[in-house]
């Protein structure tokens, strides 16, 4: 709890103090995991009464929230290696989203999917562990979304 004392010489600077603590002086993951969570609603928000364009946008927004809050640690600064490879997957999903608009959604999985697996391929040497095993699962998790894909389209050419 937070006295002031004076309230009109020094109550104005403690409250002007503490306001910056609370709001400023978090440290980056706590700032982006707030971001992640808010972007994750808003992805899922546009499934509602959503059509291909919101889908695609949605996911979009839930890619990147996903990966703010799993790959960035508590340890993060702008400068951190983890921070990069987070804003390099970012900067991936949205030139992906933009370059495929109007193609098929299966190329749009799979092109983040091959930007995941590029960037884990070019960092191995420089991330810690942890990052790794984050990486991993997340080329796990795509590797199963394109089986799933792969084993739609050999449904779909097998005659029933």
């Amino acid at each position: 709890m937070i006295k002031f004392n004076n309230f009109e010489n020094g109550g104005i600077k403690e409250l002007k103090s503490y306001l910056n603590q609370f709001y400023f002086d978090k440290s980056t993951s706590y700032k982006t995991r707030i971001l992640g969570i808010i972007l994750i609603c808003f992805g899922i928000i546009s499934f509602y009464k959503s059509f291909f364009i919101d889908i695609r946008f949605g996911i979009t927004l839930i890619l990147i929230g996903g990966f703010m809050i799993f790959l960035i640690s508590e340890k993060s600064t702008p400068i951190s290696i983890d921070f990069k490879i987070t804003l390099f997957l970012t900067s991936w999903v949205l030139i992906m989203y933009f370059l495929t608009g109007r193609l098929k959604f299966e190329i749009y999985i799979i092109s983040i999917f091959l930007g995941i697996l590029i960037i884990k391929e070019l960092s191995d040497e420089f991330i810690t562990k942890t990052l790794k095993k984050r990486i991993t699962i997340l080329i796990l998790i795509f590797l199963a979304i394109y089986i799933l894909f792969i084993l739609e389209k050999i449904i779909s050419f097998v005659p029933i």
